[in-house]
């Protein structure tokens, strides 16, 4: 880099650093399991905001040369409400700590949430049950008539992702919005899952809870509806870390 190197990390992706000077770091993935199968996304932090061109050879000897832009040359985008339905796996296979896991990592997205926000909440195994008809505003009460909601879910039945993506995006309705689906990710016929979520023309961010076996089905639903799925909740005596 042109100047000093704050911080280094990657929302997409673990790293680890190998040596660091004021202006150079290198870095690798952190784990050999975890393939490059996505776009590596690397935010660099700097105290200089200045705009940047490096210019050099490659090993052919042809000049190449990069734009460096700091996001903070953009100005800082307009806030706006979010519109978000959260999906939440309760079949079989979640029994246990998943479910528990998977439930609090619900309260703490609520807990997120500011009060001009809008939210709903699907829970599905091979049927749906959800929190109300239509997006309900984050304040304190709908959070605790959430948390009540969150209580009475336990474990049961099959599988049908796909259903309670739909069920989310009839709550949204035609209006933009995001989908957050928290799921094992043990799931049966993926093309057809993610062909229906594409077909809602809405995102759907994904939360792998516990292992998470099917990490490449999550990375893809995610990837093909142009969201993100950079978190998991993994199983651990102090709860679940997202």
């Amino acid at each position: 880099m042109p100047g000093p190197i704050s911080e280094v990390s990657s929302p997409s992706h673990p790293l680890r650093t190998i040596n660091r000077s004021p202006e150079r770091s290198r870095i690798s993935l952190a784990t050999a399991k975890d393939v490059p199968d996505r776009d590596l996304v690397v935010d660099v932090l700097s105290p200089d905001a200045a705009g940047t061109v490096l210019t050099g050879t490659d090993s052919k000897g042809k000049g190449r040369f990069i734009a460096l832009i700091p996001s903070s040359c953009f100005g800082q985008a307009a806030e706006e409400p979010r519109r978000v339905v959260f999906v939440l796996d309760r079949s079989g296979s979640m029994q246990g700590a998943p479910i528990n896991q998977a439930r609090k990592a619900l309260q703490a997205c609520l807990a997120a949430l500011r009060e001009q926000d809008r939210f709903g909440i699907v829970a599905f195994d091979d049927r749906v049950e959800i929190l109300g008809n239509e997006l309900t505003a984050a304040d304190i009460r709908n959070r605790k008539r959430a948390a009540a909601f969150l209580s009475g879910i336990a474990a049961r039945g099959g599988t049908e992702l796909a259903s309670g993506i739909r069920s989310a995006a009839a709550i949204l309705g035609r209006e933009a919005g995001d989908i957050m689906v928290l799921t094992d990710g043990q799931v049966a016929g993926i093309d057809p899952i993610i062909s229906t979520a594409k077909s809602t023309n809405l995102r759907v961010h994904c939360l792998g809870i516990g292992s998470a076996g099917q990490d490449y089905f999550l990375a893809r639903l995610s990837r093909e509806t142009g969201a993100v799925s950079p978190y998991r909740a993994r199983r651990r005596h102090a709860g679940p870390d997202r």
